[in-house]
């Protein structure tokens, strides 16, 4: 019993900050990516230029398009480039999988008829490991790539809570804009 205030405050605080953590911002001339299949965009890269009312408006190549936000399915906004150091330590790690598992295929299907045949089979995974790391690591140094992050639609919002006693709340949370 001691407890339920600081329960109660919790439960009160934790969904808006939670809410305030994922929450994207889109600003005019921030590049988006629209995808909405009654305007024909498929994952359309653009420059956002407006969100009023119901409509969504954005450039494309030099062409103002709009859109009913109802038609969106999808809208995400560009964090840029991806950096050349994440990109690398991805080429990595791929690289150094696959080098490992070419070498241990290549060594159990090798005949292994010497003095040593553990260390040569440890050496051989060792050094296709080594090599697929720095071609890994190369090759995703050199990989530009757009990074992307999902924005939310403003679209209604319905939520039912059991209130208890057999009685169910329903209720329809909606966004509106200046």
């Amino acid at each position: 019993m001691r407890y339920l205030p600081a329960l109660i405050t919790l439960v009160l605080v934790l969904p808006s900050w939670a809410e305030a953590q994922g929450r994207v911002q889109i600003f005019p001339g921030d590049r988006v990516r629209v995808t909405a299949p009654d305007c024909q965009l498929e994952k359309q890269p653009a420059t956002f230029v407006s969100l009023q009312g119901d409509l969504l408006s954005a450039t494309i190549e030099e062409t103002e398009i709009q859109c009913p936000v109802e038609a969106l399915t999808r809208l995400e906004v560009s964090l840029g480039d991806r950096e050349w150091h994440k990109a690398s330590l991805r080429g990595m790690k791929y690289g150094a999988l696959l080098g490992l598992v070419v070498g241990g295929v290549i060594v159990a299907s090798a005949d292994l008829d010497n003095d040593s045949p553990a260390v040569d089979a440890f050496l051989a995974v060792a050094g296709l490991s080594a090599t697929g790391f720095l071609v890994g690591t190369g090759v995703g140094a050199m990989r530009e790539r757009e990074e992307w992050l999902e924005a939310p639609l403003p679209r209604p919002r319905p939520w039912a809570l059991a209130a208890g006693g057999g009685r169910i709340s329903i209720g329809l949370s909606v966004q509106f804009r200046d």
